[in-house]
């Protein structure tokens, strides 16, 4: 169960076949697509835009560690679709885009 955003955007890349998704689980795992992968890694990421898919139980120390290492990258935060969104069935991914400082 992802959080929801009453301010986030369609994200459509973040269903494209190229796009970077790193998902947290509840119990605080950590994937880089389907592979589980250590937090600390994701510092070595090429891309420059990194999708993350976080349930809205995952730990604090968890969601902060991950985010510690996408410093300097633009991350979006994956949502689930706002209210005002239209209700279809295979709905776009929605977000919110930060960038996290160096």
């Amino acid at each position: 169960m992802i959080p929801s955003a009453p301010h986030a955007a369609e994200m459509r890349a973040a269903d494209e076949a190229g796009a970077v998704v790193v998902a947290l689980t509840a119990e605080g795992r950590v994937f880089l697509g389907i592979t589980p992968t250590e937090p600390t890694s994701l510092s070595s990421l090429s891309s420059n835009r990194v999708f993350v898919k976080a349930d809205r139980r995952v730990p604090l120390e968890t969601m902060l560690t991950v985010l510690d290492a996408l410093r300097g990258k633009s991350v979006v935060l994956l949502t689930a679709p706002p209210e005002r969104a239209a209700k279809v069935r295979n709905a776009p991914a929605y977000g919110t885009e930060i960038t996290v400082a160096r």
